[in-house]
């Protein structure tokens, strides 16, 4: 029965591949194998019948002959197929194939001819055995062909991982090291065998970053997020120095889906970063000194990242490796580009078409370097490249060159190459895998740029720049500040700024570096004296700023110190003279009281001699005009301030003068004072004192007849910047056809004109009494 089945098998090489539907094709192996494993079965359970079936006399029965005798010639049927094949493909394979079925064939063919245990019967035996043998050598031969086969794939991923710029590793759900390459290696000090198996986290981070990573790995593996985006930590070497490296992840799935390991790519970021602190450095140094910002320069982050394969188990696995390659290729964060002989491009990744702004089908095919290189570099590299295919020279691992994109710009990339060679050893193709470092060039010519402006800036500067230490000792200085204190500058480098300030003004310089050093305020400037070599005294103005490290420990101070000694003494002499005219003033100020006063006096004497009651009043009313320009004059003399006077003051002090001027009793007339405290110029002060003086006369003499009681409102307010004086009274009232404009009245006419000179408004309200509302606008305090 396995003749027949092995037969059945071998013969449907003949089948038409269109010629049935493949449905039925499939089915007949699974038929014809249930077949034989039920016969197997029977002949154990029906041991008692199954004898009776194939064997009858001492011999084999017809039935068993012709089942051999069938199946050999099937194997015969697919001989002559594959010996056809052979022809056709010279293929070995097929050839093994063609001698298995000859022999299972003849075996089946001399069991029909046999009886038990004659000569044919052994030679049946003789020919399965050869048939068996020929059949584990092609078993033997295809597992050394996968074998091989697995191990150039092996060794073609090792040779990618060993040539890329950044570093790859691959860890397992245990946090331990499965695969590092070269790049990785050689960052860490270790060697390949060193490293793998070991715990990532625990061999290769400094203690104090191992419990954030590893909390991040499991939750990266928890969460099951394929790709994440850029972080930095630093890792441990071997000899315990730490390097700053970016890491970008990638998490690895068996067949099923699950999380196997997790793919890391990193760059060594170190020196990129020092740079990146150096250029801070230089712009606070920049900004300390020329009072500028600049903007920050953009930072570079550039990320060298590769891919990796994993090891291939099995023939089936081998596409599957190639498309994981070819994945890993287009998340690597470094353009990786593959030229063959004629310099045409046969491989680009997702990287190198966005670098270079093209589509991939538009530069694959493409000759590199009349498409993609400046037309000025494209003969040299051209012959560079020809002489590397001819192997005259050796291959360049790095070199930098630009670039043209698709928009007509230049990039600059650096390159690092590696070549693929044929069984000869001839060189087929050269693969790069290259960095887009053009901001980082563009970073490097700012620095310098930056550099040197500071270093031209510091030198010229027209006031004394000077970098100082936390501790006080000069650092550098320029040539102006030492031409401001008489120091050369080596003098002054071993000074400190304490020994050169004037004792008085050292404790309040050394109470602003401590509030500095403190971080309580960032700057300060204050006017201080210098104590000059030649011994005198030089004024100065001076400004101070702290620049601190990246991990904000003061570095230094930087000082900036302008001469401002000329101007110190014009101030002294300026407030010298100040100080004489405001002494001449109040001078004045007391003569023109004084002598008011004395007018007043000699009008006061002629009017005890007048007899009249109607000049004596006239007398009255000039003495009390004179009085209050006079009070305003005695204000201004007593006052700090020549031309303002505090104006609701020198209103009290002149309403309790008339009231004593015209004898009034208290009781029967009440003066109440709503005064805001306002100050107000000479100017307006005096127009607004007659004012008052004529507007309160009136009342006190014509509201409250024949000793009538009543009240009198003075009010002096702010309104919405502008200033309201009121004087009101609930007496008896002005006559309604009064016109209080145009009147004979000599005081109402000076109201109106003192209210013109002050540029105000004068209202009159006649509903309870009288009430005169002043406004006017003033330069107020």
């Amino acid at each position: 029965m396995a003749t027949f089945t092995g037969g059945l098998f071998f013969a449907m090489v003949w089948l038409p591949e269109r010629g049935i539907p493949v449905r039925y094709v499939s089915l007949l192996p699974r038929i014809t194998f249930i077949a034989s494993l039920l016969l197997g079965l029977l002949s154990v359970v029906l041991s008692d019948f199954m004898p009776a079936v194939f064997f009858k006399g001492g011999g084999f029965t017809q039935a068993v002959l012709l089942t051999n005798l069938f199946g050999g010639l099937f194997f015969i049927a697919a001989a002559a197929w594959f010996i056809n094949e052979y022809i056709r493909d010279k293929a070995f394979d097929t050839l093994l194939f063609f001698f298995n079925s000859v022999l299972f064939g003849l075996a089946g063919i001399f069991f029909y001819f046999s009886d038990l245990w004659d000569i044919g019967w052994w030679h049946w035996h003789a020919v399965r055995i050869a048939a068996y043998l020929v059949a584990m050598y092609y078993a033997f031969n295809m597992y050394k062909e996968l074998t091989e086969q697995i191990q150039v794939q092996k060794h073609r991923a090792q040779r990618y991982l060993d040539i890329a710029a950044s570093i790859l590793a691959v860890l397992d759900v245990q946090e331990k090291v499965v695969l590092i390459n070269r790049k990785g290696c050689i960052l860490l000090g270790y060697e390949e065998e060193e490293s793998t198996g070991r715990n990532w986290f625990d061999t290769f981070l400094p203690e104090r970053s191992r419990n954030d990573a590893r909390l991040f790995f499991r939750k990266l593996i928890a969460a099951g997020i394929d790709q994440y985006t850029l972080f930095e930590t630093p890792v441990l070497t071997k000899k315990g120095t730490e390097r700053l490296v970016a890491w970008q992840t990638t998490l690895l799935r068996d067949e099923v889906g699950n999380i196997n390991s997790i793919l890391i790519s990193g760059e060594d970021v170190t020196e990129r970063k020092k740079a990146e602190e150096e250029l801070w450095r230089a712009h606070q140094l920049l900004e300390a000194r020329v009072k500028e910002r600049t903007a920050e320069l953009e930072k570079s982050n550039i990320l060298l990242n590769e891919e990796i394969q994993e090891r291939r188990t099995a023939e089936k696995n081998l596409q599957k490796e190639k498309e994981k390659l070819r994945t890993y290729l287009d998340i690597s964060a470094t353009m990786v580009v593959i030229l063959d002989s004629a310099q045409k491009v046969t491989l680009i990744n997702k990287k190198g078409c966005e670098i270079l702004g093209y589509l991939q089908e538009e530069i694959i095919g493409k000759n590199w370097f009349d498409s993609f290189l400046p037309e000025r570099l494209r003969e040299e590299v051209k012959q560079v490249h020809a002489k590397l295919m001819a192997g005259d020279i050796d291959p360049v691992e790095y070199y930098e060159n630009e670039v043209l994109t698709k928009d007509g710009e230049e990039k600059i990339v650096a390159w690092y190459n590696t070549f693929f060679c044929d069984e000869a050893g001839h060189i087929t193709a050269t693969l790069g895998t290259g960095v887009d470092i053009t901001d980082q060039k563009k970073t490097e010519k700012a620095l310098r740029i930056s550099e040197e402006r500071f270093r031209g800036a510091f030198e010229s500067a027209a006031i004394g720049i000077g970098m100082v230490s936390p501790e006080g000792r000069w650092l550098k200085v320029n040539s102006a500040l030492s031409h401001i204190v008489g120091y050369s500058e080596q003098e002054l480098l071993s000074l400190t700024f304490q020994d050169i300030t004037h004792p008085e003004d050292l404790d309040a310089d050394l109470e602003y570096v401590r509030q500095m050093l403190a971080g309580e305020i960032r700057n300060y400037h204050m006017e201080k004296r210098y104590v000059h070599k030649e011994g005198h005294i030089v004024w100065i103005l001076l400004s101070v700023s702290l620049v601190r490290d990246e991990h904000g420990a003061p570095l230094h101070f930087v000082s900036q110190i302008q001469d401002i000694t000329k101007r110190k003494q014009a101030e002294i002499q300026i407030a010298a003279s100040l100080k004489e005219k405001e002494v001449l003033l109040q001078e004045i100020h007391h003569r023109v009281k004084n002598n008011m006063t004395v007018i007043s006096s000699l009008i006061k004497l002629q009017s005890d001699k007048v007899t009249d009651e109607h000049y004596k009043e006239l007398f009255n009313e000039s003495t009390n005009r004179i009085k209050t320009m006079a009070l305003i004059h005695e204000k201004l003399y007593r006052s700090d301030d020549l031309a303002r006077i505090v104006f609701s003051d020198y209103l009290k002090d002149m309403i309790d003068n008339i009231l004593g001027s015209y004898g009034i009793n208290a009781r029967k007339v009440h003066i109440k004072k709503e005064l805001e405290r306002i100050t107000l110029p000479l100017d307006i002060s005096i127009p607004c004192g007659l004012i008052v003086n004529e507007l309160l006369s009136n009342a006190l003499k014509y509201a409250f007849p024949n000793g009538n009681i009543g009240e009198i409102l003075v009010s002096l307010r702010k309104n919405n910047g502008n200033i309201e004086l009121t004087l009101s009274d609930d007496g008896v009232g002005l006559p309604v056809d009064l016109d209080f404009r145009n009147t004979g009245s000599l005081g109402l006419n000076i109201v109106n004109a003192l209210v013109r000179q002050i540029k105000g408004d004068i209202e009159l309200h006649r509903e309870q009494g009288t009430e005169f509302l002043i406004t006017f606008r003033g330069d107020t305090q």
